[in-house]
C-alpha cells in the first residue's frame, strides 16, 4: 500500500534514492549525496517540512521510496521575505515504473493543496530565477530554469494537472579555450570609454541572493565610465557546484546581467560579457553556462554571437490556484 506523508528527518536517504533513480538527462546532477541535499535544500532558512511530501511503500525489509514533491514560495519583489501568494513546485520526482504516472499525479495534487492552504493564488512548475528557492546546483545549470524538457514524467504530470506553458528557457554553454573578445569599430569605441572592474565574492544585494548563493564562489564584473562617475552595468557568475563537477572542467554560471537603462543599445552588454569571459578564461575557467528565455531574442542573439550553443531546453509553466 502506498502512503503519502510529509518529510521526516530520517527520510533524507530515501529522497537521495529517488533522485538517483532518475534517467540521466542534461541538467540533472545524478550523483546526489546526502550532504549535498542538506546544503542545497534542507538547510535553507525557509525550508518547511510540510512542503516536502513523500510517497512510500512499506515492505518487510523496510520502507521503499516511490517519489516526492517539494513545494515552496517565491520572494517578494523586495527580496527580503517570502511571497506566500506565489507558489513554486520546486521538484516532482518519482521512481520510473508502472506506478510513476499515478504517484506523480497524487504527489502533485497534495503539493498544490499545501500551496493553496498556505495562501498561494498561482503555482509555477519548476523554478524561474530568481523564483528558485531550492535545488540550485542540482538541477538546471546557471539557474533553475523550470522543468527540463527531458524530465518526461514531471512534464507530463504538470500538463495533466492543467499547467500551461508560459515560455521556454534555453541553457547555453561556451567553452573558453581559445576565446577572443569580439572586436569591431563599435566595440573599440566602448573600450576607449569604459572599464571593467572585478570583484571577488561580492556582497549579496539582498536576503534572497544570500539564501541562494551563500554556498558558492562568485565573481562580479562591473562596467563603468573611465572616470568611474557612473556605473553602466554588471555581470555576475557563480561556480555551479556540485553540478559542474560532471563536466570535468572548471565551470561558471552566468546568473545576472544588468545594463543601466541610459546605456542600453550601445553594445555595452556584448563588451561586458566578452571582457568577463576573457578574464575567466585567463583564470583557468574552462566553460560558462547561461540560461535565456526563448522569448528574449536580444539576449539569445548576444550569447549566440559570442559562440554559446544550446545544450538543453526547459519549460516554464503555471497554474492559477
Amino acid at each position: 500500500m502506498i502512503r503519502y506523508r510529509s518529510f521526516l528527518n530520517t527520510d533524507v536517504p530515501l529522497i537521495v534514492d529517488v533522485w538517483r533513480s532518475q534517467p540521466q538527462i542534461p541538467g540533472l546532477f545524478s550523483a546526489l549525496a546526502i550532504d549535498q541535499l542538506d546544503m542545497h535544500v534542507l538547510s535553507k532558512p525557509y525550508f518547511d517540512s510540510r512542503g516536502l511530501i513523500l510517497a512510500v511503500e512499506d515492505q518487510e525489509n523496510g520502507t521503499r521510496p516511490l517519489g516526492f514533491v517539494h513545494v515552496g514560495f517565491a520572494p517578494l519583489a523586495s527580496m527580503d521575505e517570502l511571497d506566500l501568494n506565489t507558489g513554486i513546485v520546486s521538484q516532482l520526482k518519482v521512481v520510473p515504473g508502472d506506478h510513476a504516472a499515478s504517484v506523480a499525479a497524487e504527489l502533485l495534487r497534495l503539493g498544490l493543496n499545501h500551496l493553496k492552504e498556505s495562501g498561494a493564488t498561482v503555482a509555477y512548475a519548476g523554478s524561474r530565477y530568481p523564483h528558485a528557492p531550492f535545488y540550485l546546483g542540482l538541477y538546471g545549470g546557471s539557474r533553475v530554469p523550470g522543468v527540463l524538457e527531458n524530465d518526461e514524467i514531471a512534464v507530463s504530470a504538470f500538463r495533466e494537472a492543467g499547467f500551461k506553458s508560459d515560455d521556454s528557457v534555453k541553457s547555453l554553454k561556451r567553452k573558453l579555450s581559445g576565446f577572443r573578445p569580439l572586436m569591431d569599430r563599435d566595440q573599440m569605441t566602448v573600450r576607449r570609454q569604459f572599464q571593467v572592474i572585478t570583484t571577488e565574492d561580492p556582497e549579496e544585494t539582498s536576503w534572497w541572493e544570500c539564501c541562494l548563493f551563500s554556498m558558492a564562489e562568485r565573481e562580479r564584473f562591473t562596467l563603468s565610465t573611465k572616470n568611474q562617475i557612473e556605473p553602466a552595468g554588471s555581470v555576475s557568475y557563480w561556480d555551479m557546484l556540485p553540478i559542474a563537477t560532471e563536466s570535468g572542467t572548471t565551470s561558471r554560471g552566468l546568473y545576472d546581467l544588468q545594463i543601466s537603462p541610459s546605456f542600453r543599445g550601445k553594445g555595452l552588454a556584448t563588451y561586458l560579457v566578452s571582457e568577463s569571459l576573457k578574464i575567466l578564461s585567463q583564470r583557468g575557467v574552462g566553460e560558462v553556462e547561461v540560461e535565456v528565455r526563448q522569448s528574449d531574442s536580444a539576449s539569445l542573439g548576444l550569447f549566440e554571437k559570442l559562440g554559446f550553443e544550446t545544450i538543453s531546453v526547459a519549460h516554464q509553466m503555471s497554474l492559477p490556484l
